[in-house]
């Protein structure tokens, strides 16, 4: 079973990448990824969420300065300010 800390971890990915709460299945997969590199997020794990076919269709044809809003807005209930 895989640590609090690494669930939550992955749980903040999938509300940043997706604007949604993880599915147990897929929470349990990536954080005992997560748990097996030492706690960390690997370049393999943020790459996978990047690229995958949920954000690829709701986000892929956003322009940076989108995305990044859009971001903000999933993880701070806000929009990204200009220093941000």
């Amino acid at each position: 079973m895989a640590t609090q800390a690494s669930i939550d971890l992955i749980n903040m990915m999938y509300v940043a990448y997706y604007g949604r709460p993880g599915d147990p299945g897929g929470v349990e997969y990536w954080a005992s990824v997560v748990d097996a590199n030492g706690g960390d997020l690997s370049s393999d794990v943020i790459q996978a969420f990047g690229d995958s076919s949920e954000f690829t269709e709701r986000f892929g044809s956003l322009s940076s300065e989108e995305l990044i809003d859009n971001l903000y807005q999933q993880m701070f209930n806000r929009s990204a300010d200009q220093a941000g």
